[in-house]
């Protein structure tokens, strides 16, 4: 399930990309046939990947309103084939969007999900509104998935809810989750472990929140994590086959293949926050890919558990506290803090990159930098106030020069004297 690319780099060959690009934009452009396109293309598209074996194709493309064409000119003809496409490949899912205000459908929900699910699955947020694809899609789809984008407090997406409530009635999985359903093709099961979704014979982790953890595989974008092939790039292969020339892209490209349907032009504007934005913008398709991709692959991304967070705030509390009693100098309780917290980031970072369990790094190392602070404080209070006393009491009998030595070693201080040249 996994090859190298031209650059060396190890990526996950699951899903696959038909990208709508700049070069797919400005070759329709020449064409006279400006964004958005007729249905009728993604109708050429759909038939051209089921006539070879393509294992699903997932549209990360909101249809939200009707073909242009047929709005503005009355051709229903777009619409109509794209539709025969749907129904003809059988293995078809669309995107739809879920709100939070209440607002009027675009178009009426007739498709009625067709998995039940677990209430403890489910994240505790409820949607009242929607954005759908025309009637007549839904009802030819196999499913409908969502494609809310969910990010962590400081905007960066590092996990997604598996399955979204709509008005506490119905629920609707996520878009990459919905593709992994039809891949299983059976229905869920409860499991009586928290914090668990057990679809067929896989238990699925979840975190508290009922979200699951994304496991990511790298940079998106070209020759990264998935591979891309052109939109416009497809559809002149489909032409080419049809006219007995030899197509552009090879024929087994996408056998078996969980094709997802999405964009990267920058004027389209699907770009997302994730860990890996700092390096290069992200895709969100490349979101939906990595989500199916952990799931198809058992990469499952765990959360430690709270206790063992607290257990080691304690012990590296207590390891600090007691050295700063036991140690007589200040820079071998150093040593042994910056070992402490130094062994915990290399033993966290073990254990993520090889066994995915991640755990709480910051509280640990907060307590450790806190302990440290709070008890060398109180050691270096202690000793002025010991070292006061001493000068106080040492200053009217001998030399200031004795008396710094006294302060330096009090432990010498005793009955008796000493002899020195």
């Amino acid at each position: 399930t996994r090859f190298r690319n031209v650059t060396g780099v190890q990526t996950c060959a699951l899903p696959i990309f038909a990208v709508i690009d700049d070069k797919s934009l400005q070759a329709y452009e020449r064409q006279n046939m400006p964004w958005p396109w007729p249905r009728s293309v993604y109708a050429e598209l759909v038939g051209y990947l089921n006539h070879h074996k393509a294992k699903a194709i997932v549209f990360d493309v909101l249809f939200a309103t009707k073909d242009v064409y047929s709005i503005y000119f009355g051709e229903e003809e777009n619409d109509n084939q794209f539709v025969d496409s749907i129904k003809s490949a059988e293995n078809v899912l669309l995107a739809m969007q879920l709100k939070e205000e209440n607002e009027p459908l675009n178009f009426p929900l007739e498709y009625i999900p067709q998995y039940s699910f677990p209430t403890s699955a489910i994240p505790k947020t409820t949607y009242t509104s929607a954005i759908l694809p025309p009637s007549s899609y839904q009802t030819a789809s196999h499913s409908l998935g969502v494609v809310n984008f969910i990010s962590d407090n400081d905007d960066v997406c590092r996990r997604l809810p598996l399955v979204f409530n709509y008005k506490n009635e119905l629920n609707f999985p996520h878009l990459g989750f919905a593709t992994y359903l039809m891949s299983k093709g059976d229905s869920i099961q409860t499991t009586k472990k928290k914090h668990r979704i057990r679809v067929a014979d896989e238990n699925i982790p979840l975190d508290n929140n009922g979200n699951f953890l994304l496991w990511w595989y790298g940079n998106g974008g070209m020759n990264q994590c998935f591979r891309y092939y052109s939109f416009y790039s497809i559809i002149q292969s489909s032409l080419q086959e049809k006219r007995g020339q030899q197509p552009e892209i090879p024929e087994e490209t996408f056998r078996g293949k969980y094709v997802i349907v999405g964009t990267n032009a920058p004027g389209l504007l699907d770009f997302r926050p994730t860990p890996f934005t700092r390096d290069e913008k992200y895709p969100g398709m490349e979101i939906y890919a990595t989500m199916l991709s952990n799931l198809l692959q058992k990469d499952f991304l765990r959360k430690g558990n709270v206790l063992v967070a607290i257990m080691l705030v304690l012990l590296f509390s207590f390891s600090v506290s007691y050295a700063m009693i036991w140690f007589s100098k200040i820079y071998k309780t150093i040593l042994l803090t910056c070992g402490i917290a130094a062994l915990w980031l290399l033993i966290s970072f073990m254990l993520f990159s090889s066994f995915k369990l991640w755990l709480d790094i910051v509280p640990p190392l907060f307590a450790l930098a806190l302990s440290f602070t709070i008890s060398s404080s109180w050691s270096y209070s202690s000793e002025g106030k010991a070292r006061r006393q001493l000068r106080k009491m040492f200053n009217r009998y001998v030399d200031a020069s004795v008396v710094k030595q006294l302060e330096s070693n009090p432990d010498d201080v005793g009955l008796g004297g000493k002899e020195t040249e």
